[in-house]
């Protein structure tokens, strides 16, 4: 038995012995592989950069990068980045973030808001207060859509309100155009990126209406049909509240029809106007009609016979 107990404990000893190297191996093989990875260098800030600030080489560090994701435009040396003449950043640029040449002006550049225009891109003021700015709250980098409100007919009644543009960025407000700014800024102008097109619209629609800006969330990636179809709709003034009955064409009612006809009526050398009942309507007529008619009729007699009797009187008397 107590062979049988040694035997089983040297072999628990030699398998334990036999687990730990296939550790080992394993984690040796996978530093090898990490070793043979290549790495180059990346400059990078090494304190926060807001636009306009000069790139000096305090603010700067080079980092251990690798070199299959080196990102597009970025520097390897500081002395690529630092020269003889100034140079700024045109955007901000958080700590441990590369410098890429998108983000910083030329040797000898300025912080220009010309210098971060996209190309075919032109930069478009639209005028706009504490409520069609979004409450303040639309700053330096955001995304907006642009609202005309107009009427063609000059009648409140008939104002519309369109999406002119959809999904612009801001590239400063009022003359703040620092993408870190914290807080509101209630401003007069806002300055968008638009096409050259995109321009014309705005000049245009801000003369003959007004603009005002809608504040869309940068990160939400919404259905772009959705989007398209509710740029389509206008708004009228019906849709602010319930469903109104279109107006309905007024009533046109024939005028009564008077139940008699009036007729000439020459008796003797005088006419008169006599009113009697029309074909059909006999029945209609009333009796204060009937005896207006027959007043008139007794006048008109009466007239009539004291004609002749004038006439028909000796000379002289």
């Amino acid at each position: 038995m107590r062979n049988t107990s040694i035997i089983v404990l040297a072999a628990a000893v030699i398998l334990g012995l036999l687990a730990v190297a296939g550790v080992q191996g394993v984690l040796s093989a996978r530093s090898g592989e990490t070793a043979k990875v290549a790495m180059t260098t990346v400059v990078v800030a090494r304190k926060p950069l807001e636009f306009g600030n000069e790139l000096a080489t305090d603010a700067l560090e080079e980092k251990q990068w690798p070199a299959d994701a080196v990102p597009e435009g970025s520097f390897t040396k500081i002395e690529e980045v630092v020269g003889s003449e100034r140079r700024v950043a045109l955007r901000s640029i958080a700590v441990g973030e590369p410098v890429l040449k998108e983000r910083v002006s030329g040797f000898g550049g300025r912080a220009a808001l010309s210098q971060v225009i996209e190309e075919g891109h032109r930069a478009v003021a639209v005028r706009v207060s504490d409520v069609s700015g979004a409450g303040g709250f639309i700053l330096p980098g955001d995304r907006v859509d642009v609202l005309s409100t107009i009427s063609p007919t000059n009648e409140r009644l008939d104002t519309i309100t369109n999406i002119l543009l959809e999904n612009v960025r801001v590239l400063a407000i009022d003359q703040e155009a620092d993408e870190s700014t914290g807080g509101a800024i209630v401003a007069k102008a806002a300055t968008i990126e638009v096409k050259p097109e995109d321009a014309q619209k705005i000049a245009l629609a801000s003369t003959i209406g007004t603009l005002s800006l809608s504040l869309r969330n940068t990160l939400a990636i919404a259905d772009a049909a959705t989007e398209k179809q509710a740029a389509n709709r206008p708004i009228r003034y019906k849709d602010l509240g319930p469903a109104i009955d279109e107006a309905k064409p007024p009533v046109v009612r024939a005028a009564p029809v008077n139940p008699n006809a009036t007729m000439n009526v020459i008796r003797g050398v005088e006419p008169t106007r006599a009113s009697v009942p029309r074909e059909g309507a006999r029945a209609q007529a009333t009796i204060g009609a009937s005896a207006s008619d027959l007043h008139a009729n007794a006048g008109a007699a009466a007239a009539q016979m004291a004609s002749t009797l004038k006439i028909g009187a000796p000379a002289g008397e």
